[in-house]
């Protein structure tokens, strides 16, 4: 038990030491941090150990956004610095960036908010107002959808999502319409060859 207690006094000394690590490094910067797909676990530490603070991210798609959100940006950005000496630091992430990385490791695809914090990952789906946006890191975000938080993607993740799963659903299409045997076994061979690319990838990756 004493064992036990000790780890989470470690873990909260972590958090605490990088939380105000971070905080430093960002002081002199105002409004939202803008982060980018190829540093966004670095900074943010999101999914492995958050030693570097409670972040709430606004993931900007192209694909719509939620009713009324069209002045969340606004309010990101006013409450950015408050918020930050408070240990909570507001970003903004491009989910277009790097051929959408993030939209991939996430799951997103139109605007959404993340708040990432006490190891697992929190939608908000209030209004776009301070208001409600206060409410929910004092402790609304309690009742909101959780989840575990999904690591990078590595090199077989993306060749899946970008090759592998396209062209097989798009065998899939083509092998329920008529054609010939021959062409069925072009198609065939076509897949089985790039499953067996994408094993050689992924055993190189292992190595």
């Amino acid at each position: 038990m004493s064992q036990v207690k000790g780890m989470h006094v470690l873990w909260m000394l972590l958090h605490v030491l990088g939380a105000w690590t971070v905080g430093s490094a960002f002081q002199t910067q105002e409004g939202p941090v803008v982060l980018f797909a190829d540093d966004f676990e670095r900074i943010t530490q999101a999914s492995t150990g958050q030693t570097a603070g409670r972040w709430f991210v606004l993931f900007r798609g192209s694909h719509g956004t939620k009713q009324g959100w069209n002045n969340m940006e606004n309010v990101w950005t006013d409450m950015a610095e408050a918020w930050k000496k408070k240990g909570t630091i507001f970003a903004c992430a491009d989910l277009e960036d790097k051929k959408g990385a993030l939209a991939k490791r996430f799951g997103i695809q139109s605007t959404t908010a993340l708040y990432f914090a006490e190891g697992v990952q929190y939608e908000y789906q209030g209004g776009a107002t301070q208001d409600e946006v206060e409410a929910f890191l004092k402790g609304g975000y309690k009742d909101a959808k959780v989840s575990k938080v999904p690591p990078p993607l590595n090199l077989w993740d993306e060749l899946w999502m970008d090759k592998l799963a396209p062209a097989l659903s798009t065998l899939k299409e083509l092998t329920n319409q008529k054609l010939s045997l021959m062409e069925l076994w072009k198609l065939w061979i076509l897949s089985g060859v790039c499953i067996v690319v994408g094993i050689g990838l992924g055993a190189r990756m292992l190595r």
